[in-house]
């Protein structure tokens, strides 16, 4: 009997737990937020368009919640908006010539499991500086309104985009270029070779890994003596032989910096007679290569100070 009543309250435990378990995955979502799509950028839309070979301007369309549905929408460049916003804002902007650009897709599928997905206008750079060039003090624009064809019970059917290209080259730059105020200091004292590291950048979001290559600046008698009689100073150049320079060197894609890297060999800083050569040295370096983006036309440059005493 006692056996009889132990398997009862078993059985009994089990239904009640399998009860609580099915009560709490049906109430899990209660407090959860159902799906919701916006813009990203609603209204004024400043977007950084970099002048690749093809450069992409982006309506961005974010969802947020628990994922459970999926989303379709449509793009629509309609100049009445922009005309009814100068309007009621009192603005001047001005819209922005269809031959300029063009759509790369103008409807758009958001699965369920994804939250983030753009429009892309390609921007023809060349004509769109052309235009610029005619209207110097124009702002152009690109109005836009996005559609949701099955909206939720919070989403909004039509949004709003004024999108507002903004050109940007794509640039490799020392992250402190030309002179460097603050002066080296070799001893006597110090290690036969004394390690140094400075910082590399680039101002764009790479498709890649962006490799690079440095090397002594190949106008560096011109840097020094140009450098020396702007500042009255009497710096020497850093012999070749007395720097062991890391040249190539990467950018990981996701980072926007690297470290490069060098060393000063101090046994190399010496006279005929094998004696250490005390003095004041500068070592000009420039960013020679890139393999995504441009080279900047004056941070790629970067001038180094050394002093060598006992």
């Amino acid at each position: 009997m006692k056996k009889v009543i132990n398997q009862y309250l078993f059985l009994l435990s089990m239904l009640i737990s399998i009860n609580l378990m099915s009560s709490c995955e049906d109430t899990m979502l209660n407090n959860m937020v159902d799906d919701h799509v916006y813009l990203l950028n609603p209204g004024i839309n400043e977007a950084q368009v970099f002048n690749f070979e093809k450069a992409i301007a982006e309506v961005i369309v974010v969802k947020s919640g628990v994922g459970q549905r999926a989303s379709k929408l449509k793009l629509e460049v309609v100049p009445a908006l922009l005309t009814q916003y100068n309007q009621a804002n009192s603005t001047a902007y001005k819209e922005l010539p269809a031959s300029v650009y063009s759509l790369s897709n103008s409807s758009l599928d958001l699965p369920t499991d994804s939250y983030k997905a753009s429009f892309d206008f390609v921007i023809d750079v060349q004509k769109f500086n052309a235009e610029q060039a005619k209207n110097p003090d124009a702002t152009f624009v690109i109005p836009c309104e996005v559609t949701n064809l099955n909206p939720g019970i919070e989403d909004s059917v039509k949004m709003q985009s004024f999108m507002i290209p903004r050109i940007v080259e794509p640039y490799i730059s020392f992250t402190k270029a030309g002179f460097l105020t603050d002066i080296i200091n070799i001893t006597s004292k110090s290690q036969d070779k004394v390690y140094f590291d400075n910082k590399i950048e680039i101002n764009f979001p790479a498709s890649g890994d962006v490799n690079y290559t440095i090397q002594i600046a190949k106008n560096s008698a011109q840097l020094i003596n140009q450098y020396n009689t702007e500042n009255g100073t009497t710096y020497v150049q850093l012999p070749a032989e007395a720097l062991d320079l890391q040249a190539n060197g990467k950018i990981l894609k996701g980072v926007n910096y690297a470290d490069y890297t060098y060393q000063v060999l101090k046994t190399k800083l010496v006279d005929a007679g094998n004696k250490p050569k005390y003095g004041k040295y500068l070592l000009p370096l420039a960013i020679e290569q890139v393999s995504q983006g441009k080279v900047h036309p004056s941070n790629s440059v970067v001038l180094i100070p050394f002093n060598y005493h006992e």
